[in-house]
């Protein structure tokens, strides 16, 4: 199996650009949409990957434990290559070991105090000009589910404009093409923001007008840890998109749940998440339901014991439920109500 099929099983969707076997796509690590590059049958590189933006790399052994949640020998047998049988230099073999291991991930933070600066005032120029565009306002709330309340807490913006400044200007390194500084672009689309506890604005994700080559953007100096809307509940409902996350805490009026928005399929929790996570009664793994999101819900259910798969009952996200006129409040407080019965994959 090629490098290319296994990012395609991640959710990822690569384009060639160039006949020389190479392959560009988003990254599954920290969201690029531009620098992501993979090559099958290169001369030079075979079946590997690399970000220039984050400087992950591999092969698609570890492109398959890294972003499917494989093991090493999973990961080995379902690209087809096989394991030489070593000599054991271990003695006699523990029974029931548990083999899997993880370490929260430690996410980069901002760049600097001047993209937070930058970052602070984009955000709120966007935030202003959302406020007075109604049919942007209509498309969130009959489309997506979202309120005016809901665009007002999180700061929901809209960037009317394809925005260009010096990269200087935000803090951000210098970027040189063809001899020339290349300038900070920020494509037109609805603004996402992700505001920490101290109030800052640690990223900014762009959702993409449809006349786009990509549907999301990531601001470069962004952080790409998940975004966690918090209360002081011990139920937490775990899904892809931010959009998603706000439709449920929008719909959900006794406020008795967490939800986390991972972004993408392949993210994982960092420390502060994952030490809440370990408390948790019941975390139900709502991510996509297809198999990306399928690949993407083995990891949480190995590492969380109370983890539960939950996708939507119709459609493939909870936004698709609202649309088809489900109750999306309805479809969580029932996986709630029952947690004790539960049978994984079952409701």
């Amino acid at each position: 199996m090629t490098i290319i099929e296994l990012s395609e099983k991640a959710g990822l969707k690569p384009k060639m650009v160039t006949s020389a076997g190479e392959y560009s796509s988003a990254c599954p690590n920290c969201g690029g949409s531009k620098r992501f590059r993979m090559w099958v049958n290169n001369t030079i590189s075979k079946n590997r990957f690399w970000c220039r933006e984050c400087d992950i790399k591999g092969d698609e052994i570890s492109f398959a434990r890294n972003y499917l949640n494989m093991t090493f020998i999973e990961a080995c047998k379902y690209v087809g290559k096989t394991i030489e049988k070593k000599k054991s230099y271990v003695g006699k073999t523990i029974e029931n070991k548990n083999l899997w291991e993880w370490k929260p991930k430690i996410y980069k933070s901002v760049s600097s105090k001047e993209w937070l600066k930058r970052a602070k005032e984009f955000v709120n120029n966007g935030h202003e000009k959302l406020l007075t565009n109604k049919k942007a306002l209509d498309w969130l709330y009959f489309v997506r589910g979202i309120s005016l309340e809901c665009v007002k807490k999180y700061k929901l913006g809209l960037n009317d404009r394809h925005y260009f400044r010096t990269t200087e200007s935000w803090g951000l390194p210098d970027k040189i093409k063809d001899g020339k500084k290349k300038k900070l672009w920020i494509p037109k689309g609805l603004i996402i923001p992700c505001i920490n506890k101290e109030d800052e604005i640690i990223r900014i994700r762009i959702r993409c007008n449809s006349d786009m080559y990509t549907k999301y953007f990531i601001v470069p100096g962004s952080s790409v840890k998940p975004m966690l809307l918090s209360t002081d509940s011990k139920f937490f409902v775990i899904v892809e998109s931010e959009l998603d996350g706000f439709l449920i805490e929008n719909k959900n009026k006794t406020k008795n749940i967490n939800i986390v928005a991972l972004g993408n399929n392949c993210m994982k929790p960092d420390i502060f998440l994952h030490e809440k996570l370990k408390k948790a009664l019941i975390i139900l793994i709502a991510l996509d339901y297809d198999e990306a999101g399928y690949n993407g819900s083995i990891f949480w259910l190995k590492e969380y014991k109370n983890a539960i798969r939950y996708p939507v009952p119709v459609g493939k996200d909870p936004t698709d439920l609202y649309q088809k006129g489900y109750d999306v409040n309805s479809w969580i407080q029932l996986a709630l109500e029952k947690k004790g019965g539960f049978i994984n994959g079952c409701y």
